[in-house]
């Protein structure tokens, strides 16, 4: 049984459930760690950036993943140390480090190993209580506007502490180009554009609340102006997704409109090289600068794959390789099946697919009158980040991370139709 205590964490009175405990434990710990790093615009991005300030860090004050790590821990002590294990979870585990045995890689890639199996297990735990948890699947207009006021804070204080400290706090020219990028620091390590976005669709949908959602535009722009592919997509999709799948067909058709101004606006203005990322100093299409090395790096691993099918490489295989080209972490799902092998690869994608069958039932048809608003965040968060995640390295080492594999998790679990799964609970 979960411990009472889990859903009943006071914001001023009110109820909160397991995930907000989690996302602002997690982002007070960060947001300590920001000012106590000299230069967080630096470290965010390993002392690459901010050369401009007289103050330069090559890391956080603590590392994010450490303050992941406790974060999860706090929440679980909430249940009592009662941990619920699924097989599967288990299983996965195990073929990491068989692999990494078999591969002669425990010794030099073993605090690796050791954090990637506490943290994994730990978020696993933590989306079986999350679905397990009844009665915290439904926001209340109390809980979600006073949990939105307090990221509505986070966010305008990284927006000031930008333009009050440029190249410490974050960088912003507002010249909608790849050159200059920019971003806004204290918003990326709390991952606010991807939170807020999501709850304030909720909001608005639920109780018609309309204030968030024009402060999540505000965001929109601002991410827009610094050009980054990733962020722009975690912070469109979700609107996307709501259109697509939530909104009644008169706003699909002025959605439609206003996508076709935009896209008008983007011509005129000329930041058409964003879209068009491909495109050589002579105005013609590459396929190397357009996928910015990953092609080789995702060729690196498709033969390694084949060197090693059913076992892999190991874990940090690439550190004893020869591999020495740009690209290193946009690999995604075909890191698992080199890195860990063929059993391990097949059963991640089983989840990612039932996921993504579980979000796209439980967004469509009249499934969507009936699916709680934990459900409904969730398959918005995991069909967002999805695209995302196929080219990123997959490991759970900040808020983001975590955020994706809990939904992913939770899209597995509890629901009508999924198979039991083995679990013992201790």
């Amino acid at each position: 049984m979960i411990n009472k205590k889990l859903s009943i964490v006071n914001i001023g009175g009110s109820k909160r459930g397991i995930f907000f405990s989690f996302y602002f434990t997690y982002a007070f710990l960060m947001i300590v760690n920001f000012f106590l790093t000299p230069n967080p615009y630096a470290a965010l991005h390993s002392g690459k950036a901010g050369y401009q300030s007289l103050v330069h860090s090559t890391s956080f004050f603590i590392n994010p993943a450490i303050i992941l790590l406790i974060s999860l821990l706090i929440v679980w002590s909430i249940v009592d140390k009662k941990a619920i294990f699924d097989i599967r979870i288990l299983l996965l585990i195990s073929l990491m480090w068989i692999s990494s045995l078999y591969n002669n890689l425990i010794v030099s890639s073993f605090t690796t190993l050791a954090y990637d199996s506490i943290v994994f297990l730990l978020v696993s735990i933590f989306a079986l209580n999350l679905q397990k948890n009844k009665d915290g699947q439904n926001f209340t207009f109390k809980t979600l506007n006073k949990v939105l006021i307090i990221i509505t804070f986070i966010v305008i204080l990284g927006f000031i502490l930008t333009l009050l400290k440029p190249n410490v706090y974050g960088y912003l020219p507002f010249e909608f180009s790849r050159l200059s990028r920019g971003e806004v620091t204290l918003w990326n390590i709390t991952s606010v554009f991807l939170i807020y976005t999501t709850l304030s669709i909720i909001a608005y949908r639920k109780f018609k609340i309309k204030v968030y959602l024009f402060i999540s535009f505000f965001i929109l722009i601002i991410i827009a102006s610094t050009m980054t592919r990733s962020l722009i997509l975690l912070t469109v999709l979700p609107f996307l997704i709501y259109v697509f799948f939530l909104s009644k067909p008169i706003v699909k058709a002025l959605f439609v409109l206003l996508s076709i101004l935009f896209i008008s606006i983007i011509f005129k203005i000329g930041i058409t090289n964003f879209l068009m990322t491909g495109l050589d100093s002579a105005g013609n299409f590459s396929l190397e600068i357009f996928l910015n090395g990953r092609l080789e790096l995702w060729s690196f691993h498709f033969n390694e794959f084949w060197k090693s099918p059913f076992l892999g490489n190991g874990v940090g295989f690439m550190k004893e390789s020869f591999y020495s080209a740009d690209a290193v972490s946009e690999v995604g799902l075909l890191l698992f099946f080199s890195e860990k092998g063929l059993f391990y690869g097949l059963l991640i994608s089983y989840f990612l697919l039932t996921a993504l069958f579980r979000s796209i039932k439980i967004l469509s048809g009249k499934s969507n009158s009936n699916s709680t608003d934990l459900q409904l965040f969730m398959a918005i968060i995991f069909l967002t980040m999805l695209p995302n995640f196929l080219q990123d390295y997959g490991r759970i080492l900040n808020i983001e991370d975590a955020i994706f594999w809990s939904a992913l998790l939770f899209l597995n679990y509890g629901f009508k139709g999924i198979p039991n799964i083995i679990i013992s609970e201790k």
